[in-house]
């Protein structure tokens, strides 16, 4: 792998830090009016990220410049959006499960599991790893089970292919480990089985009331609504978390000159796409585009569509 194409993944994971740390907390629901509150949380003090506490601000931690005048900073953020709430000390309250992700100014983006009490107190916290990828959080019973993306020994920092399950449970005020499960690498079954809606097309976010673009991946195909149309390719894979597309055919209907201007833009992306990878249970499909140009398509889950 190129030092080109590594500094672009770096770039890109950067992008997606700060693009997903930007809602506001007034589009929120509160999942769990009896344990600690979205707002709470977004606002807390967190133990185990540095060697003092960390205090945020909006969901937010930006530190001083490492060097006065400089960019280069500590900088924190959490992402509520995929919190999950659950008692895990039997005491009839659900603690929230959050992630927080830490940048200092390198390449280095630091994924941390903290548990928050009722009173949105920080009850522990873990290091998941230094770009690893979180492909999905849940709990059962007391225990926190995290499926993950990590590291193996040949991979480079940019790009981790095994597949790992972790577990934790609450005891003490300590996140005790299970003994890992690790999967293997991964491959694009991963993806199968699930229908994946375009949240975010090369940092052009895309509203659940717009257009709606979408993706259903099978082992050998790819499919789905294109935004108005449909459209369908075959899909190769030559290793661990690299994809590529056949050529995309579909349905050949006109619409509005803006619905017609993005999903020509989605069906370009598309095609220029080169590797899948997660943040923070999305979906990434990211490749290079004409000119040099990164490609970043961003999916949540979602139910499978019905043709337009």
């Amino acid at each position: 792998m190129t030092v080109l194409r590594t500094l672009k993944l770096v770039l890109l994971a950067a992008m997606s830090f700060v693009q997903s740390c930007s809602h506001p907390v007034s589009d929120q629901m509160d999942p769990n009016p009896a344990g600690p509150g979205i707002e709470q949380l977004r606002n807390a003090t967190y133990s185990g990220l540095e060697a003092q506490p960390i205090r945020l601000r909006d969901g937010r931690f930006d530190g001083e410049p490492f060097v006065p005048g400089g960019s280069s900073r500590l900088q924190i953020a959490i992402h509520d959006e995929i919190a999950v709430f659950a008692d895990l000390d039997g005491d009839g309250a659900n603690e929230a499960i959050v992630p927080l992700v830490k940048q200092a100014g390198g390449s280095g983006t630091w994924t941390y599991l903290a548990v928050m009490g009722t009173d949105a107190r920080n009850l522990a916290t873990v290091l998941l790893g230094d770009r690893a990828q979180l492909i999905e959080l849940s709990t059962s019973g007391a225990r926190i089970h995290a499926e993950l993306i990590e590291h193996g020994p040949n991979d480079g920092m940019c790009c981790p292919t095994q597949r790992v399950e972790r577990e934790w449970e609450l005891t003490n005020g300590r996140l005790e480990a299970a003994e890992p499960i690790e999967v293997g690498p991964i491959s694009v079954q991963i993806l199968t089985d699930t229908a994946w809606r375009l949240t975010s097309l090369t940092g052009i976010e895309i509203a659940d009331s717009e257009t709606l673009l979408d993706a259903v991946i099978e082992t050998d195909r790819i499919s789905g609504s294109s935004g108005c149309n449909r459209y369908f390719a075959s899909i190769q894979s030559s290793g661990p978390g690299q994809i590529s597309l056949g050529p995309i055919a579909g349905t050949a209907r006109e619409c509005a000159a803006p619905t017609m201007n993005l999903e020509s833009q989605f069906l370009e992306g598309l095609q220029d796409v080169d590797r899948f990878g997660f943040f923070m249970g999305k979906l990434l499909l990211t490749g290079t585009g004409t000119q040099e140009s990164t490609v970043n398509l961003t999916f949540s889950r979602s139910a499978p569509t019905e043709n337009p």
